[in-house]
């Protein structure tokens, strides 16, 4: 087996995880197997705290408090690209996203920017208009050239690199969501998003216009949600709050699977989904 796990911490140390040991043993029933997984770390030091991560199969992408971006190379871990001069961003970067050969990046500023992943050249600037001016909490990527951003004011945009001037749509009110949490764009068109009213709303993105699904299903305020689809048949959420609890819910039924709640009940602040199961 082979896995790369890659952590971050506020200590200004990251580390790649990429092979381990596996021991077998399995109970007298042979129903249950235990693995205990030895992993080599290989570590690297970063000038400022780490806000924000990103990976593909070659490069490992940090972002700074201080709004600075550096790329990394997973074999030497080695900085092979920083930002020159200036930081590409004012202020802390909120989220960083590799796709196409692409890089985008996220930030307290307000803006998202597309970058040339090779030479961290800035493509393009996005910047919402002028009366949605809050910060970028989250971003995702729709396809080849559209991505969608949610900001601490309840706006939700959608983006055309192609035409970087325009955002090509918003979706929701923001006057009702408050603030975005974060978003999560998931298989067969539906994008999620967690708001500031504690609630998680499901949007077709082929109709954009109403959510598909409003639902409020925690006590504590909702940390982070995932869509994910369940052997390839239905589409699946799970959402998780301060509380230590994570909600499995059936999008198709509206109705919830499971409910898991940690015995600490500690906050959750991330999460993410390895596989069907």
């Amino acid at each position: 087996a082979f896995q790369r796990y890659i952590p971050k911490n506020e200590n200004n140390v990251g580390g790649i995880y990429d092979s381990f040991e596996e021991s077998k043993t399995t109970n007298t029933s042979d129903r249950l197997s235990l693995f205990d997984l030895q992993f080599t770390p290989q570590c690297f030091s970063y000038p400022t705290n780490i806000t924000s991560i990103a990976s593909d199969e070659t490069t490992l992408v940090c972002g700074g408090n201080d709004g600075s971006i550096s790329i990394i190379d997973y074999e030497s871990m080695v900085e092979i690209q920083k930002s020159a001069g200036k930081n590409p961003h004012k202020n802390k970067i909120k989220k960083l996203l590799i796709t196409w050969s692409k890089l985008l990046s996220a930030s307290d500023d307000c803006t998202v920017k597309i970058w040339d992943l090779h030479y961290l050249k800035n493509l393009i600037t996005l910047k919402p208009p002028e009366h949605a001016k809050a910060v970028v909490n989250t971003l995702d990527n729709i396809n080849e050239h559209i991505c969608v951003s949610g900001h601490g004011d309840g706006s939700i945009f959608f983006w055309d690199y192609r035409v970087p001037s325009y955002v090509h749509e918003t979706i929701g009110d923001r006057n009702i969501q408050k603030n975005v949490v974060c978003t999560d764009y998931g298989d067969d068109h539906i994008l999620a998003a967690v708001t500031g009213d504690n609630a998680i709303r499901l949007w077709d993105l082929r109709k954009r216009k109403d959510p598909l699904l409003c639902i409020k299903p925690h006590k504590h305020d909702i940390s982070q949600c995932r869509l994910y689809m369940h052997k390839f048949t239905s589409l699946r959420l799970l959402s998780a709050d301060t509380g230590g609890k994570i909600i499995v819910w059936d999008v198709a039924k509206d109705s919830i699977i499971s409910e898991i709640q940690l015995y600490s009940k500690s906050s959750i602040a991330c999460f993410d989904v390895i596989g069907a199961e």
